[in-house]
């Protein structure tokens, strides 16, 4: 019972946090969005990176689906970097 209650009181933290986050977005101009969402790309694109690669170096065996994640985060670091990710100008 008392894990229950843990694990709801958590989860509503989280959303609560979420939630806040999200309203603070609303109030971001275009420019901090424009990096907000650049940095979320790299952050991203890292993480999905970092986690291909520990799973490759975890098992000792290279398998297709860690390379392929491995090879999907750096695909995603380089849109990024070249500007492909972002979307259109607001005319």
């Amino acid at each position: 019972m008392i894990q229950g209650l843990g694990i709801l009181l958590v989860v509503f933290a989280v959303v609560g946090v979420l939630h806040w986050l999200s309203q603070k977005s609303l109030q971001l101009t275009p420019e901090q969005k424009k990096r907000a969402r650049i940095f979320f790309w790299y952050v991203y694109g890292v993480f999905t990176l970092f986690s291909g690669a520990i799973r490759i170096f975890e098992k000792g065996v290279f398998e297709w689906f860690q390379g392929l994640q491995c090879l999907f985060g750096i695909l995603i670091i380089g849109l990024n970097y070249w500007g492909k990710i972002h979307p259109a100008e607001e005319v």
